[in-house]
């Protein structure tokens, strides 16, 4: 993705602003000022790999979360040749969440209900937030990090949307949710981060709302504007807004596809434009020859083009449909190439477009696993038309490394 990076200066203005119109409370004073810079244990273990390191073989480093080796969750990285895997993280309790800067490597994540913020291979660990006497109460729980693609900016959700400021030290709490009544009940509308967008300082964000359902919104957190998405497209009780969002590469409109049919969510593609929230149907669910299609997954290169998982069959949902990867062009989403022969079940996708080629990393189900975990092998995939390669036994949360 284009990263068009913001200045300091502007960051600065911003958080004045967010401290003094009102958006939230600055929860960083002289009492709450976090611990001064820790120095990070050695990493417990540096896996070598069987196979010879291979130049080039990645376009970044390779962060994922596993418990290879430890007996706990941990942050590990893999190094673009593939040659090593290394402990990042050495907490005494799972690592919940994280996230890597795509500006300066800077890594966020959250073990025991703590957030912390540390450098790319874990040391100068700072505590940023600290809520650990909740730490068994799921609703509590810190939860899906964010930097901003300038690096200056960490969102978080814990009862709404908090965002840090790496330049001031400034917590903001932005967008609390929100809490009333409605017939003697207490409901709630929640609010999550999901993904900035990669142009400018705004949120996209994951909205839970009380018998509506879920779905997405913008939110800018200058302003404290919310768009939501969807509003005017839903059919009956089935909501579009799910379930794999992205910005394209100007952070003008957003893709959401749904490669899984749920009794609540539609499967099909969508773009709605970044700023109204006006949205319209890309790939409908059923093509008009009685056609089902499947969509996943999808990332726009640097030449505009988009690539994405597909299928398309006969009759209604199956399960276990594998799916293959496509391109299309901006706005011929009516007309597809396959890029790839075999087809894929994947668990999470993670793709890096250099140039115009692409890169995808994927995590696959086990095989003959009954029960779902996030956890699984770890392959890379390549538009080199060589077969997939497997990379790492079990991983998850996947995330380029600087």
């Amino acid at each position: 993705m284009i990263l068009k990076l913001k200045s300091i200066l502007f960051s600065v203005i911003l958080w004045a602003a967010l401290s003094s119109c009102g958006l939230g409370e600055n929860l960083l004073d002289e009492d709450l000022a976090p611990p001064s810079l820790t120095a990070q244990p050695s990493p417990v273990k540096v896996l070598t790999l069987n196979s010879a390191p291979t130049p080039g073989l990645l376009p970044h480093s390779l962060y994922f979360l596993s418990d290879l080796e430890t007996g706990t969750i941990q942050v590990w990285r893999m190094e673009e040749d593939a040659s090593k895997l290394t402990q990042i993280t050495n907490e005494p309790a799972d690592v919940n969440d994280y996230d890597i800067s795509p500006a300066n490597g800077h890594l966020a994540y959250t073990s025991e209900n703590r957030l912390y913020i540390a450098e790319s291979d874990g040391g100068n660990k700072l505590l940023i937030f600290d809520e650990s006497n909740d730490a068994t109460i799921p609703a509590a729980r810190l939860h899906s990090l964010h930097w901003s693609t300038d690096g200056k900016m960490l969102a978080f959700g814990h009862g709404g949307i908090y965002i840090y400021s790496l330049d001031t030290g400034s917590l903001v709490k932005a967008l609390p949710d929100e809490v009333f009544s409605s017939a003697g009940d207490e409901s709630k509308i929640s609010y999550s981060p999901y993904l900035w967008s990669p142009v400018e300082a705004r949120l996209l964000v994951d909205i839970t709302r009380p018998t509506m359902g879920a779905t997405l919104g913008v939110f800018t957190p200058s302003s404290g504007e919310m768009v939501y998405l969807g509003l005017t497209i839903l059919n009956g009780d089935k909501n579009p807004v799910c379930c794999q969002a992205t910005w394209s590469i100007d952070g003008k409109y957003i893709l959401i596809a749904n490669p899984f049919y749920l009794d609540i969510n539609r499967p099909g593609l969508w773009k709605f434009d970044g700023l109204s929230g006006d949205g319209m149907e890309l790939i409908p669910y059923q093509s008009l020859d009685g056609t089902t299609n499947l969509v996943g997954w999808p990332t726009q290169k640097q030449n505009r083009d988009w690539v994405y998982f597909y299928a398309n069959f006969p009759g209604e949902p199956e399960t276990g449909v594998g799916l293959t990867i496509v391109r299309s062009k901006e706005g011929m989403f009516n007309e597809c190439t396959p890029l790839r022969e075999e087809t894929f079940s994947p668990q999470e996708v993670l793709w890096a477009s250099e140039d115009n080629h692409w890169t995808g990393v994927i995590v696959q189900p086990v095989p003959g696993k009954t029960t779902w975990s996030a956890s699984g092998p770890v392959i890379l995939i390549k538009d080199d038309g060589n077969p997939g390669l497997p990379l790492i036994p079990r991983g998850y949360n996947l995330h380029w490394g600087p």
